[in-house]
């Protein structure tokens, strides 16, 4: 009864949200699912590693199919684009058995989530999120 009772109060927190709430409890989520499968992959868990490596491809996306490109910017794209390379790590991840490609997805998921954050809890433009991008893709152009 009590998981029940959890459960519903988490669908009224995402119910009554706004949109930028929302993106941060999905961040939070992506972030969680790839923890818990890092873990599942340190101790040869392949249906656990398995269930949260999709459990967070689906929130990733989620997260693509949900930008606004017309009403954002320069931003969008570069988000596209982030998000491509952090579903690709994260399979690649998965699939060789690599947890530096899980924790790398973390990272760039905890850099965006910061961003959110702040943007979220101010209420200000997305500019912190449009400098974490440009610095994000800049560092992925020069690495790949």
């Amino acid at each position: 009864m009590a998981a029940s009772g959890y459960n519903a109060y988490q669908r009224t927190q995402i119910a009554t949200a706004d949109r930028r709430k929302i993106i941060v409890l999905l961040y939070e989520g992506a972030i969680s699912r790839l923890s818990q499968a890092a873990q599942a992959l340190d101790e040869g868990d392949g249906d656990r590693r398995a269930y949260n490596v999709n459990k967070a491809l689906d929130i990733i996306h989620f997260l693509t199919t949900s930008l606004d490109f017309e009403r954002g910017g320069a931003i969008s794209p570069r988000l596209e684009q982030l998000y491509a390379y952090i579903r690709d790590i994260v399979t690649l991840g998965s699939i060789e058995g690599r947890r530096e490609k899980l924790e790398e997805a973390m990272r760039l998921l905890g850099t965006l989530l910061d961003a959110w954050r702040a943007i979220s809890s101010s209420g200000q433009s997305t500019s912190a999120l449009e400098e974490s991008t440009r610095e994000m893709a800049a560092s992925l152009a020069v690495a790949g």
